[in-house]
């Protein structure tokens, strides 16, 4: 959000189903707006795969949460406590977030995935939803964590090669 608030006349987009999370990022929406007036936001307090929009977007960045490796509350929203099991998490969270957002994105949009496979195998997961709904994927960055293992990944996901124009970023 405080990227996005950087840049005059944009619209921050985001879901947010933990109750005190969400109360945060609606604070930090109305501070920021003070410090960039033209900059807007919505934060919808749902679990992102029940997240509907008719609007299309430029770019979508997230990080979502490795199943039950970070726990940010105990409500019933939260997708560890809805989805019991890894498996049903990646079809009932992992899978809807990726497919979904990919739905919300303008043609020539791009939605970076960030993810670590610290417990789960989630970039192998996240590639096989890709191969299995024909989209362009492409690991754009790594970060090794303190001990120069594997950290965190960034991924590009696409229905079109739109990838390219991506590296200038990072």
């Amino acid at each position: 959000m405080i990227g996005c608030a950087s840049i005059p006349n944009t619209t921050y987009v985001g879901c947010e189903p933990a109750t005190e999370t969400y109360n945060g990022l609606v604070k930090l929406g109305e501070w920021l707006k003070t410090l960039q007036p033209t900059f807007n936001f919505k934060i919808y307090k749902l679990p992102y795969e029940e997240f509907e929009t008719d609007e299309k977007f430029d770019i979508a960045l997230t990080s979502p949460p490795y199943y039950n490796t970070e726990k940010y509350c105990d409500e019933e929203t939260n997708s560890f406590n809805r989805y019991h099991t890894y498996k049903s998490w990646v079809s009932g969270f992992y899978q809807p977030l990726i497919l979904n957002t990919i739905k919300y994105l303008k043609d020539d949009g791009v939605f970076i995935l960030n993810v670590g496979d610290r417990k789960y195998a989630l970039s192998e997961d996240m590639l096989g939803i890709c191969e299995e709904n024909n989209l362009f994927c492409e690991r754009i960055q790594d970060y090794l964590n303190n001990n120069g293992n594997d950290g965190e990944k960034f991924y590009c996901i696409s229905e079109k090669k739109v990838i390219s124009k991506l590296h200038k970023l990072f």
